[in-house]
């Protein structure tokens, strides 16, 4: 398992072996929460950084910063 810098050994151990108690169903499910609090962070960090855009444009930008070079000018149209 991945070690965050933040945590201890110890406690990475503990948090480790909680998650290899759990169901893959339970484990699929925590990914999914994470995923979607990742996805609140990120609209959060964006809207206050951005606070005049509308949602549109909000939803752009996000568009734009997270996948870059990877849009084609084809689709940057569609956004």
């Amino acid at each position: 398992m991945l070690r965050s810098a933040d945590t201890s050994p110890d406690m990475q151990k503990k948090y480790d072996e909680l998650l290899k108690g759990l169901s893959p169903e339970d484990r699929f499910l925590k990914g999914m929460s994470f995923i979607a609090f990742c996805h609140s962070c990120l609209i959060a960090g964006f809207k206050a950084k951005f606070p005049e855009l509308s949602e549109k444009d909000l939803k752009r930008t996000i568009i734009e910063q997270v996948y870059g070079d990877a849009l084609t000018p084809n689709m940057r149209l569609q956004l």
